[in-house]
C-alpha cells in the first residue's frame, strides 16, 4: 500500500518533528543546568564548611602598625598631618575563633605621639618632651563572612574593654585661657602645659576586616574609638582621661 503526501503534508510532518526536537533539547539543557546549579550549590556548602572548620577552634596571631588619633576634636574627616602619631608604632594581637562567627581577642599596642601634633585639642606637643602611648585591649568580634558569603573579605565589628597609659608631656598652649579650668595641669617657666603621665580603663569599639590570601594568612585593617572612663583622681576631662582613635593595619596568621 503506498502512502501519498502532498507538499503541504510534507511540511508540516517537518514542522512537528522539528518542534519535538527542539523541546527534547529545551528540557535536556534546562536539566543539564539544574544539575550544574546543584552541583555548584553542594561545592559553594563544601567550601563553606571547610571555612568554617579552619575557624572553630582556631588561634591566629596578628602583627601590625597602629595610628595614634588623640586629637579630642569633633570628627570632620581625617587630618594626617595634624593629628595622626605613628612613632615606634607595633601592635600585636592574638586572636581565640570560638566559630565562624565570633571570636575573642587580646591586643597589645605601642606608640610615640609626634612634636607638632595636636593632642587633645588643646595645644601641640613640644619636641623633646612627646608621650609615650600603652595599650592593653580585649575584644569579642562579629563576624559576617557566612551572611555575605564570601571567602576572602572577612568584614566584623567589635566590642571590649582596655587600659591606656600615655606619658607625660608638654604642650604649647592654643589658648591658656580657653582651659584654665583643666586638672592635673601645670605650667612650666615658657607657659607651656606640663601634664604627668595617666593610665585609664577604656570602653572600646569599632570595625575592620580581613582580606585571606590564603587559607592560613590574611591582610588586617582595624579602626577602634575608645572612650576613657575616669580612673581614681583623674576626672574624665580633656586633659586628663581622654578619648582616642586607633588605627591598625597589619598581617595575620591562622596558627591550625
Amino acid at each position: 500500500m503506498k502512502i501519498k503526501y502532498g507538499l503541504g503534508q510534507l511540511i508540516l510532518i517537518l514542522i512537528t518533528i522539528s518542534s519535538m526536537n527542539a523541546q527534547i533539547s529545551n528540557d535536556t539543557i534546562a536539566d543539564i543546568h539544574q544539575i550544574t546549579r546543584q552541583k555548584d550549590s553542594i561545592k559553594a556548602i563544601e567550601k563553606r564548611k571547610r571555612i568554617n572548620e579552619y575557624y572553630d577552634g582556631n588561634w591566629s596571631i596578628g602583627v601590625g602598625i597602629n595610628i595614634v588619633d588623640d586629637a579630642g576634636k569633633k570628627f570632620k574627616g581625617l587630618d594626617i598631618n595634624e593629628d595622626w602619631n605613628t612613632s615606634l608604632p607595633i601592635s600585636v594581637t592574638i586572636e581565640y575563633f570560638h566559630n565562624v562567627f565570633v571570636s575573642y581577642g587580646i591586643t597589645a599596642s605601642i606608640n610615640k605621639y609626634i612634636a607638632g601634633k595636636n593632642i587633645d585639642n588643646t595645644g601641640y606637643i613640644i619636641e623633646g618632651f612627646e608621650a609615650s602611648y600603652l595599650a592593653v585591649d580585649f575584644s569579642t568580634k562579629f563576624y559576617f563572612r557566612d551572611f555575605i558569603h564570601t571567602s576572602r573579605m572577612d568584614p566584623y565589628l567589635f566590642l571590649g574593654f582596655g587600659y591606656t597609659k600615655i606619658g607625660a608631656y608638654k604642650a604649647n598652649p592654643f589658648d591658656i585661657l580657653m582651659h584654665d579650668d583643666l586638672d592635673d595641669i601645670t605650667f612650666d617657666e615658657d607657659g607651656n602645659y606640663d601634664i604627668p603621665d595617666i593610665g585609664r580603663f577604656t570602653v572600646n569599639g569599632g570595625w575592620g576586616f580581613n582580606i585571606w590570601f590564603s587559607r592560613i594568612w590574611a591582610f588586617n585593617f582595624n579602626m577602634a574609638w575608645k572612650i576613657g572612663i575616669e580612673n581614681g583622681d583623674h576626672r574624665r576631662r580633656s586633659n586628663s582621661v581622654s578619648n582616642q582613635m586607633q588605627y591598625s593595619v597589619g598581617t595575620i596568621f591562622l596558627l591550625n
